[in-house]
């Protein structure tokens, strides 16, 4: 009997993939553990394994589908001893395979609409690559990344090339345009536009935001690496690390901050679990340092370096990037004076830092030149009420500002 292989859900908030690219083919053998294929998630590309036993008869979605809907059949297995082509013939699929099928592309030569993977339209932008003069070799005459990286595109002749030298107005009004066209959402910006949505409708947000003296923070941080490279360390501490470690340390003195909404109660959380928010092309995604408030700030860096590269490279594991129980957005190294962010459903808590600046303060009735950070807190107010998060928030700032106590 035919063995139907789903679209896998690899992540709590897919609802649906992009089956990027088969690794086994149609009648190859498999065995549980055997990946079969790649699955692009809204938060990484993850290996698809499989779980029986059989032999690969047919591939109903072919690769680079987008849309494919969670638990929609994508291929079928023929159990061993099985004859495949009976097993083909024999199938008749319980389930519909909603699959957003690419469109050919018209004939029309004044249609200027082309079918390209991301990868594609990245590499084609970066090297002025007309993609409307590419045939697409991909399926449904998709544009993928081998039909860009074959072509050494001309340069194109602009609309003001073509008019005469002595009619052009060079008065700063005179600018040519292209039309606006639709840019196709990725599976990563469909659910992070869901998200926000649902953030912004459903928490009742509420915001503090304090400024910080973090001129010690700066010249302790400065020894610790000049240390670290007398010792011809390539270790760096940055000032992120040091504002996970200390916000690690707060939730454990304030508890109740640690906590989220889940319909009529509170989770309260048993383990201070930071996300970090890393940014890519295409969006951004949380991944998690684990038990922050028992790490060291050396070994908070390592993690962080080695979830950011991971981020960036596509290859977080779920439990790398699922849960957290506050997050942290820092915008400083933007030039970022400071900001307010959303907070991250179900957490209740995010930090926003912003960047480092010298600035005249007041100390000891004196005025001095000193290093301020703002900091800012957005709050579930369900969860959490102002007096608390002003505690919260001042424990912050008292660690960052006497800095000794991070090491």
């Amino acid at each position: 009997m035919p063995i139907q292989l789903l679209m896998p859900a690899l992540s709590p908030t897919m609802t649906e993939g992009t089956l990027g690219k088969w690794i086994k083919k149609e009648g190859d053998i498999v065995n549980p553990g055997d990946v079969i294929a790649e699955i692009e998630t809204d938060k990484a590309t993850m290996e698809f394994e499989a779980v029986d036993s059989g032999v690969i008869a047919k591939i109903l979605v072919p690769e680079n589908s987008h849309g494919v809907k969670v638990n929609s059949v994508i291929a079928i297995l023929a159990e061993e001893g099985e004859d495949i082509q009976e097993c083909v013939n024999s199938y008749k699929p319980t389930i519909d395979i909603p699959v957003e099928a690419p469109k050919t592309p018209t004939a029309n030569k004044d249609d200027k609409r082309v079918f390209a993977s991301p990868l594609a339209k990245k590499i084609a932008s970066q090297s002025d690559i007309d993609l409307s003069q590419i045939a697409g070799s991909g399926p449904y005459g998709r544009i993928v990344k081998s039909d860009v990286l074959g072509v050494k595109q001309a340069p194109v002749q602009t609309q003001v090339d073509k008019i005469p030298h002595n009619k052009i107005d060079k008065t700063p009004h005179n600018i040519v345009t292209t039309e606006s066209h639709p840019v196709e959402l990725s599976i990563m910006r469909k659910v992070i536009a869901q998200r926000l949505v649902e953030s912004k409708t459903t928490i009742p947000h509420f915001y503090l935001m304090v400024d910080c003296n973090v001129t010690k923070l700066v010249k302790l941080r400065e020894e610790i690496n000049n240390n670290f490279a007398q010792l011809s360390s390539q270790k760096k501490i940055s000032v992120n690390d040091m504002i996970l470690r200390a916000t690690g340390l707060s939730l454990n003195m304030t508890p109740s901050v640690n906590a989220s909404w889940a319909n009529d109660k509170i989770i309260q959380h048993n383990s201070v679990d930071i996300s970090v928010a890393v940014a890519l092309d295409d969006g951004l995604i949380t991944p998690i340092v684990r038990n922050a408030d028992h790490k060291s700030l050396s070994t908070i860096s390592d993690e962080v370096k080695s979830l950011v590269k991971k981020a960036k490279d596509g290859k977080l594991k779920p439990e790398e990037f699922q849960g957290g129980s506050i997050s942290i957005s820092n915008l400083g190294m933007y030039s970022i004076d400071s900001f307010l962010a959303i907070i991250n459903p179900p957490q209740s808590c995010i930090i926003s830092v912003g960047g480092i600046s010298k600035k005249p303060v007041v100390v000891n009735d004196e005025i001095i030149i000193a290093s301020i950070m703002t900091i800012g807190v957005s709050c579930d107010h369900r969860v959490i009420d102002g007096a608390l998060a002003a505690e919260f928030i001042n424990k912050i700032k008292g660690y960052l500002e006497n800095p000794l106590s991070l090491v």
